[in-house]
């Protein structure tokens, strides 16, 4: 869903990138998603980052997406 809705927003910003932190089960579903779209430039995936990490790419960042639609963001936040 997230990768969609950049999709439309990244024909609006043009310079605009997504980093999606974290691997899983639908991992090779996102890749070809992302190939699909054409958004192989502007989308980044990375398998893991160290918690320091996480951060620095929270704080770096103009949004931040809490990709859940079954866990509580309070938690997380």
């Amino acid at each position: 869903m997230a990768i969609r809705a950049f999709k439309i927003f990244s024909e609006k910003v043009p310079n605009a990138e997504f980093t999606i932190i974290g691997s899983g089960p639908e991992e090779n579903r996102i890749r070809q998603l992302i190939k699909d779209l054409h958004l192989e430039e502007k989308v980044h995936l990375k398998d893991w980052a160290h918690h320091d990490e996480v951060l620095l790419h929270m704080a770096n960042s103009d949004v931040f997406f809490f990709l859940s639609l079954r866990d509580g963001g309070a938690t997380v936040i």
